[in-house]
């Protein structure tokens, strides 16, 4: 029940966080890559769903389901993104894309048992010069669980790295 709750601190924490997650996920996790994804073009808009893991385990992390605005990113960052696996948030932060993000809105998804318990946010990243909408993000967490081994494996690395 103490890594429950530790737990979920931490991924309230997260999913408060008015900022890219990103950063905050390789932070707390290590390495972080795009397990799956899925996307098409409809009219002006990418439609991308991932799942992101972490790397040394394999562990899903995280379901992202993005609506891109094309028109307010280059043709070369739309490339990028129909191209490559990157994270949305990590090609907006190597692009250096100044971003805000609306308040999250933070929601709950009940499972079979209390354990399965999902929690996520739904926000908007904004171009912080242009006010552009950039992308409409909805992000959900793994289980509880899930996240709870992925910290302690994320923790082992480091106390091996020492």
């Amino acid at each position: 029940m103490g890594n429950q709750l530790v737990n979920n601190g931490l991924t309230v924490q997260l999913l408060s966080n008015r900022s890219l997650l990103t950063p905050h996920l390789t932070g707390n996790f290590g390495e972080v890559f795009v397990k799956e994804r899925r996307q098409e073009q409809q009219g002006e808009f990418l439609h991308r769903r991932t799942v992101l893991a972490q790397r040394s385990t394999g562990l899903g992390l995280l379901e992202g389901v993005l609506k891109i605005h094309r028109q307010n990113l280059s043709e070369r960052i739309v490339k990028i993104l129909n191209d490559t696996d990157i994270l949305f948030g990590q090609l907006l932060l190597d692009e250096r894309i100044p971003v805000v993000t609306t308040e999250p809105e933070l929601f709950e998804v009940a499972g079979s048992q209390n354990a399965d318990t999902r929690r996520g946010r739904e926000h908007i990243i904004m171009h912080a010069q242009a006010h552009t909408v950039l992308c409409e993000v909805r992000e959900l967490f793994y289980p509880d669980d899930v996240i709870e081994r992925a910290r302690q494996a994320r923790e082992m690395e480091l106390n091996d790295e020492v």
